[in-house]
C-alpha cells in the first residue's frame, strides 16, 4: 500500500536504526556550528542542548542528556554558550536561558548541498545550518521524553508498515496509531487517514502508520498479522497507548470522515491517569470528585508499571475520582501540605499515594509499608465514597494513623 508520504528508508531498516542498541553513545560534547554542520551532512536530524559551563546547576541536566544519547543513532550535541566560538551563534538562535534544547532537521534532498557547504570556517558552517529547520524542544527534560521526541521526528508523518514489522512499529513510542486497511477496499479511507496524519503530524505528537491487510493469513510470504489487540479481526484503526496499555480501536463501519477520526483520536489518546500540572489545577479541585495523587520522582522506575496496573481501576472510578501522578520533587510542597514526607531525590523511592477531597479538604493516606495494590486502592476508595472512612485514615498498610483530624464517619461527596 503506497501513501503520499514515502519513507526515505525501508521501514524495517528505520525501525532497527531507531530502537536497536549501538555500542557507541552518540553524545557530542563541546560542539560548535562547524561540527554540527558536519553532523548534519551525515544525519537527517540532531538534538542540540545549549548550556553554560559556568553554571554547575546544569550538571544534572547534562547527565540526563548524556543518558538519553546512549544507544541511539541520532547525534545529541552539547553546545557551551560560554565558549567564545559559540556566543554569537547562541544569540542568533535566541538562546537566552539554559538549558535550551533545539532539534536541527534537514530534508534528504538537501543532504548533498549541506555536505558540500561544510567547511572549517564558522561563517560557512552557519550558512550551511541556515538550510536546516530548527525546532525548539518544549517537553519534559527527562531521558524518556527526549528519546520520544527524537523518535517522532525521525519518522515520516505516515509510514507504510509491513506486517512483519508491526510488533516493533507499534512499540516505537508512547502513542502509535496504526490503520489496518485492505488496499482493494479502503482506498477512500486511506485518503481520510492520510489527512488526519498530516494535520496531527505537524505537531509530531503521535506516530502514524498504515498496514495493508490483504492476504493477512500469511500466504503472500509476509507472515501472519499480529495486531496485539483482542477482538480486531478485520480492517480497523488502533491507537496503541504504550504508556498505560489502554489501547483503543476504531472499527471501519459506515462513512468516516476526517472530523470523525480526529474526534475519536482526541478521545482515544486521553489517559485515565493524568499528569498533575499546576496550570490545570481546576481539573484536580472539582468539588464533586475525589482526587487520588501518586507522588513519585519523574525518573522513577515505578511510574510505568503503576500506570499499567491502575489504569483499569481509574477507568472504573472515572465518574467519582480523578487519578493523577505528581512529580515528587517539583510538587514536594504540595505533598507536605497533605502531610506526606517524601524522599523526592530518590528515584527508587516507594510511591506515596494520597486521596484528597476538595469539597471539605479531607485527606486519606495509603500506607507505604507495602507496594500499591489494586485491591487495596479499590477498598480505600470504596470506604471513602461510602462514608466509612475518617479523615487522616491510613489504608493498605500497617502504619499508624497520621495526625489528621479524627472526625466522625461522614460522606465525602
Amino acid at each position: 500500500m503506497k501513501t503520499k508520504y514515502p519513507h526515505p528508508l525501508p521501514l524495517l531498516t528505520t525501525i532497527l536504526i531507531t530502537i536497536l542498541p549501538f555500542t557507541t553513545a552518540h553524545l557530542h560534547p563541546s560542539s560548535t556550528p562547524t561540527y554540527i554542520s558536519a553532523l548534519l551532512s551525515t544525519h537527517p536530524i540532531l538534538l542540540a542542548a545549549f548550556t553554560a559551563s559556568s553554571l554547575p546547576s546544569l550538571d544534572p541536566f547534562t547527565q540526563t542528556f548524556a543518558t538519553a544519547a546512549q544507544n541511539t543513532s541520532t547525534p545529541y550535541a552539547l553546545v557551551d554558550c560560554d565558549a567564545t566560538a559559540n556566543q554569537d551563534w547562541c544569540q542568533e538562535l535566541d538562546v537566552h536561558g539554559y538549558p535550551t534544547i533545539k532539534l536541527f532537521q534537514r530534508s534528504e534532498r538537501d543532504a548533498e548541498e549541506v555536505e558540500m557547504r561544510v567547511s572549517h570556517e564558522r561563517v560557512d558552517a552557519l550558512a550551511a545550518l541556515q538550510g536546516a529547520s530548527v525546532l525548539r524542544y518544549r517537553e519534559a527534560r527527562s531521558v524518556h521524553a527526549l528519546r520520544s521526541f527524537v523518535t517522532r521526528h525521525s519518522l515520516p508523518i505516515l509510514s507504510d508498515v509491513e506486517r512483519r514489522d508491526v510488533p516493533a512499529f507499534r512499540a516505537l513510542d508512547d502513542v502509535v496509531v496504526l490503520a489496518y486497511l485492505d488496499s482493494d477496499q479502503h482506498g477512500g479511507f486511506l485518503d481520510v487517514f492520510a489527512q488526519v496524519a498530516d494535520r496531527a503530524g505537524r505537531d509530531r505528537e503521535v506516530v502514524f502508520g498504515v498496514v495493508d491487510v490483504r492476504g493477512q493469513a500469511g500466504g503472500d510470504g509476509q507472515g501472519a498479522l499480529d495486531v496485539g489487540v483482542e477482538g480486531v479481526n478485520g480492517p480497523a484503526v488502533v491507537c496503541y497507548k504504550n504508556t498505560d496499555g489502554d489501547h483503543q480501536v476504531l472499527a471501519l463501519t459506515g462513512e468516516l470522515g476526517v472530523h470523525d477520526v480526529e474526534k475519536w483520536l482526541r478521545s482515544a489518546r486521553q489517559n485515565a491517569i493524568k499528569e498533575f500540572r499546576e496550570r490545570d489545577i481546576e481539573v484536580f479541585m472539582q468539588r464533586d470528585k475525589l482526587t487520588l495523587y501518586i507522588f513519585l520522582p519523574a525518573s522513577s522506575p515505578h511510574t510505568h508499571p503503576l500506570r499499567h496496573t491502575l489504569t483499569p481501576l481509574a477507568k472504573r472510578f472515572a465518574k467519582f475520582v480523578t487519578f493523577a501522578f505528581a512529580d515528587a520533587h517539583e510538587y514536594a510542597p504540595m505533598a507536605r501540605s497533605f502531610g506526606l514526607a517524601l524522599d523526592s531525590e530518590d528515584a527508587d523511592a516507594s510511591p506515596a499515594l494520597v486521596v484528597h477531597a476538595p469539597v471539605n479538604e479531607n485527606v486519606f493516606f495509603y500506607g507505604r509499608g507495602r507496594g500499591v495494590e489494586v485491591r487495596g486502592v479499590e477498598d480505600m476508595l470504596m470506604a471513602i465514597l461510602q462514608g466509612r472512612a475518617r479523615a487522616g485514615e491510613v489504608f493498605g498498610g500497617e502504619e499508624e494513623r497520621r495526625g489528621g483530624a479524627e472526625g466522625n464517619v461522614h460522606t465525602e461527596l
